[in-house]
């Protein structure tokens, strides 16, 4: 499915990733984040609930639901904006990850 502002993107989590991460990172942008719901961004804040999850997806409809999982999210396309058009910070991990069930 190609992604686009009417996508809805949401699975089981990666939570391989979680493997990467350990409680010093503070600040985490998930990229392609999804509906942000199960997705990686929710299970890292359910282990190490301090940290800090910013997501981005280019689909509206996930954003609406990426917003009220995550930190903070944003709708934008990274092939065209720039996250320092909207949120300046300095982050420990950024996250590429998609579920595989395989």
């Amino acid at each position: 499915m190609p992604l686009n502002q009417q996508s809805f993107y949401t699975n089981l989590g990666n939570s391989g990733i979680i493997g990467f991460i350990d409680e010093s990172d503070r600040k985490i942008l998930d990229i392609g984040c999804g509906a942000g719901d199960t997705d990686i961004g929710r299970l890292i804040r359910s282990i190490y609930p301090d940290t800090e999850v910013v997501g981005i997806t280019c689909s509206e409809s996930e954003y609406d639901q990426a917003s009220q999982n995550l930190s903070f999210c944003t709708c934008l396309n990274i092939e065209q904006d720039t996250l320092a058009d909207k949120y300046e910070k300095v982050f420990d991990v950024l996250t590429f990850s998609q579920y595989s069930p395989n």
